[in-house]
């Protein structure tokens, strides 16, 4: 907000919305300027309907206290709203670090499910990839730590750190996904390197062949579009924006784990080139 001017700003709105429309059409999107009813913002966004946007000063220290407040109460009615005991448990992870007495700890989001210190908390076989390869190995959870407090075990919704050790020689790296043996081809999941999307594109005019950096997960990697189709069909309901069908591919022989409905990003440079959702993995 400091060193923003007008257009600049409004450049930056406008990105961020097309982006958030693009991956979320079903949300609302608003921008906050003054939260009066804290618990009521807190509600919308754990039912997943609304997505706020903040604006904040680390110079004149605004907007935080507002962030912070709404956190804090969304925090308390997370396991409220949290289907955790439905669906299979799925952990992505988005930083690694070693301690000598444990070994490496994974953090991220526990994106489905659960997971109990000593294995999954429906004792199902825990797998942890893809590699470069598209390798997963049977895996054990040792301790859990939720907000640096040791914890029996974490639910959907929840930011972890995981103590993992694989059955297997594997290097764990930041965008891999640990998950039960079983729901590796659940629900379209195919451990690939190519695949389709439906996108909305945020820059300039996409020929094929173009090559764009697609992230997935925490991680990112190289890939070409293969192919440029329209996709009407595939739009999302509710969305306004026209979106475009692609096919692409990872480069450098990389594998991974893809699915339906994933979120997929793309930029050229430090520019988002379009963003939308998985619709197959080849």
């Amino acid at each position: 907000m400091d060193i923003a001017d007008k257009a600049g700003f409004a450049a930056l709105m406008h990105e961020l919305l097309g982006t958030l429309d693009a991956v979320l059409p079903e949300r609302s999107k608003c921008i906050v300027v003054n939260v009066d009813e804290h618990q009521s913002l807190a509600d919308d966004m754990m039912r997943m309907s609304v997505v706020p946007i903040f604006t904040t000063s680390a110079v004149r220290t605004l907007g935080f206290g507002d962030l912070t407040a709404v956190l804090g109460k969304s925090l308390a009615k997370r396991v409220a709203y949290s289907t955790d005991g439905v669906k299979p448990f799925e952990f992505h992870i988005e930083h690694l670090y070693s301690i000598d007495t444990v070994g490496t700890v994974a953090t991220g989001w526990v994106h489905n499910g659960a997971v109990a210190a000593g294995g999954a908390a429906d004792t199902q076989q825990l797998v942890i990839g893809p590699d470069s390869s598209g390798n997963f190995v049977e895996a054990d959870v040792s301790s859990i730590h939720t907000l640096r407090t040791p914890t029996e075990s974490a639910k959907a919704g929840m930011s972890a750190s995981l103590a993992i050790q694989p059955r297997s020689s594997i290097t764990i790296q930041k965008g891999m996904v640990v998950l039960g043996a079983d729901q590796l081809e659940a629900g379209g999941r195919r451990i690939s390197s190519e695949f389709t999307a439906t996108v909305t594109v945020l820059c300039s005019d996409l020929v094929k062949m173009q090559a764009v950096v697609v992230h997935i997960r925490s991680t990112y990697h190289l890939a070409t579009i293969v192919d440029i189709g329209s996709s009407t069909e595939l739009q999302p309901p509710g969305c306004a924006q026209a979106t475009t069908g692609l096919r692409l591919r990872l480069s450098g022989n990389v594998r991974e784990l893809i699915y339906p409905g994933m979120p997929v990003v793309a930029r050229d440079g430090r520019s988002l080139t379009f963003a939308g959702r998985v619709t197959a993995a080849m």
